[in-house]
């Protein structure tokens, strides 16, 4: 596998943790204890398209001879890390202000949380 596919995999895992512990606890929209199940009903829609679009331009360019970017090393490190994060911290953001990726209501533990 190549390495900028790992790199992807790695700002998107990076972003994700940093939505998760950057939330807001005060919310009625979410739990107030940290839950990994409800974090992922409440985002596998956004995951699915962020990895999509991340993993299609790296497939363009790896299939492509695009020189000029770098695709091993710390230059490629950097640029596919910053792929994968920038790609799913956008997404995040545009699912957040329009609410497209995001489910109507989420029950979970006997509660009706309403997510729009």
């Amino acid at each position: 596998m190549n390495q900028m596919y790992v790199n992807i995999a790695f700002g998107f895992i990076l972003s994700n943790l940093i939505i998760l512990y950057t939330r807001s606890k005060d919310s009625r929209r979410t739990p107030y204890h940290l839950s990994i199940l409800f974090f992922f009903k409440d985002n596998w829609a956004r995951w699915i398209v962020s990895l999509l679009i991340s993993y299609t331009v790296a497939a363009i360019v790896d299939f492509n001879d695009f020189t000029m970017i770098p695709r091993e090393g710390m230059q490629g490190f950097l640029v596919w890390f910053s792929v994968g994060g920038s790609t799913d911290t956008a997404i995040h953001l545009l699912n957040k202000y329009t609410g497209i990726l995001t489910p109507k209501s989420i029950n979970f533990k006997g509660e009706k949380y309403l997510r729009k």
